[in-house]
């Protein structure tokens, strides 16, 4: 239930009032039970516009960091919220981080070493820090972003999955994540 009311949080108040989260603690976020974690967010917020403006890549906590930010953009919206839900929901089943680096760079090499290498994507040769040559090649997992979280249902590893898309393009909106069937049985067979 936590998950979807901070899912419902991050769209009611920030996405659909034009907020990015500026910072996710983890001790805000609660367990419902064993077999759902689920989150709720609370955060520091900055409002954005329409064209989006360039803010500092300096924003979340490392941990919870999105790579479209590691690698410098400055030009972010909405989504760089979904990759921290992500990690953090993730986090959550694991009982651990996710990704728990100890700088920018090691940050990414965690993620790209748990998730695969990122690769190209519309926009992505626009980051500052994207050196497609300097970047260590790892595999994506064998059997999907589920052999990562094991003990997750294959409803909480497809939600999950669509968070942690590297292109932010791809990642699931908030209000899309709370439509999502791993709500479903937690709110009676329907996300609304």
């Amino acid at each position: 239930m936590y998950t979807a009311l901070g899912c419902d949080g991050n769209h009611s108040t920030r996405h659909t009032v034009g907020k990015v989260t500026r910072n996710v603690f983890s001790i805000c976020f609660q367990k419902l039970d064993i077999a759902r974690r689920i989150i709720g967010i609370c955060s520091l917020a900055r409002a954005f516009g329409i064209p989006v403006r360039s803010y500092t890549h300096e924003v979340v906590i490392l941990w919870y960091r999105a790579p479209d930010i590691l690698m410098a953009s400055r030009k972010y919206s909405t989504p760089v919220d979904i990759w921290s839900v992500g990690c953090i929901f993730g986090e959550m089943v694991l009982g651990r981080p996710l990704f728990s680096g100890v700088s920018e760079a090691d940050q990414l090499d965690k993620i790209f070493r748990l998730l695969g290498t990122v690769t190209e994507y519309p926009g992505i040769d626009d980051l500052p820090e994207y050196k497609p040559e300097n970047l260590p090649q790892y595999p994506p997992p064998r059997n999907g972003i589920g052999s990562i979280v094991p003990t997750l249902d294959a409803s909480g590893v497809d939600l999950l999955s669509k968070m942690l898309q590297y292109d932010p393009v791809k990642r699931i909106t908030a209000q899309k994540a709370l439509e999502h069937p791993f709500f479903f049985d937690l709110i009676g067979g329907s996300a609304r």
